[in-house]
């Protein structure tokens, strides 16, 4: 029994240690591969671009700096670019427009009131149309058999 125990502590430690083994190696490429980059990002450089990428990115600014009549293109690597923050409305503050949750609550308590009310109207609406369907059928019915 004790044997049986100490083969399958044994087994599960061995599936697990090469479990950690291979997670060791994943994370050891990741971590050379940031390092890679970090020493490719020096240069200030695009990171593994090829040379038709980088002719283009020239051209580009070559374009823009002759359109807005600028020195060069270095200029224009260095404009600041300055983006309005667009205002988001949230949906759910324009539905609720401006209410808390207890003028909420108590806007559908009333409307559930009322539907009760009006649902209990309909039923009592019904029950004296039934009545009234009942007493002129037995009128009928007291009128054929005399």
């Amino acid at each position: 029994m004790l044997r049986r125990g100490v083969v399958v502590s044994c087994r599960t430690f061995s599936t697990s240690r090469a479990q950690m083994k291979e997670a060791d190696l994943i994370a050891k490429a990741f971590v050379n591969k940031i390092r890679e980059y970090g020493q490719k990002n020096t240069g200030g450089n695009l990171i593994s671009s090829s040379p038709e990428a980088a002719k283009q990115l020239n051209d580009q600014l070559n374009r823009l700096a002759q359109k807005f009549q600028l020195a060069s293109a270095d200029v224009v690597a260095k404009l600041p670019l300055k983006f309005q923050e667009a205002k988001v409305e949230s949906s759910v503050d324009a539905l609720l427009e401006g209410k808390d949750l207890a003028e909420l609550t108590a806007s559908v308590k009333q409307s559930h009131e009322s539907y009760k009310k009006e649902r209990a109207a309909k039923l009592q609406a019904e029950k004296e149309r039934q009545l009234a369907l009942n007493e002129a059928q037995n009128a009928t019915q007291a009128t054929k058999s005399v």
